[in-house]
């Protein structure tokens, strides 16, 4: 006997949860990510090459100061809001991570838009 599937097709989307993952990580954070996009910008001006991984613009964003944010999701959510200002774009390719902390997982690497 086979079952018939049951599909929600209200239920959220990919993109919907995360939207709505990216507005919770921001909720209660602006103060941080006003800091950490006010270096970002920084960066990418005087110290990014024309692509970088944003574990590169992490290093430089704690030698600078930048306090840890409240969730670690915080820093995923950095280059997506950089996307989303004409910073930043995805280049399409991924390169191992060199943090050690990763263990090596591939990360995005980005290109810088505006200089």
């Amino acid at each position: 006997m086979s079952e018939q599937l049951q599909i929600d097709w209200a239920a959220p989307t990919g993109r919907e949860l995360m939207e709505r993952a990216l507005a919770q990580v921001q909720e209660g954070q602006e103060p941080w990510i006003a800091q950490a996009m006010a270096l970002l910008r920084r960066y990418l001006a005087h110290y990014a090459g024309p692509e970088f991984k944003i574990e590169s613009f992490r290093t430089f964003a704690v030698a600078c100061g930048l306090p840890a944010p409240r969730s670690h999701h915080a820093w995923g959510a950095l280059p997506r809001l950089a996307v989303r200002d004409g910073l930043i774009e995805w280049t399409g390719r991924f390169e191992p991570a060199t943090s050690v902390r990763t263990h090596g997982h591939p990360v995005r690497v980005y290109r810088v838009k505006a200089r």
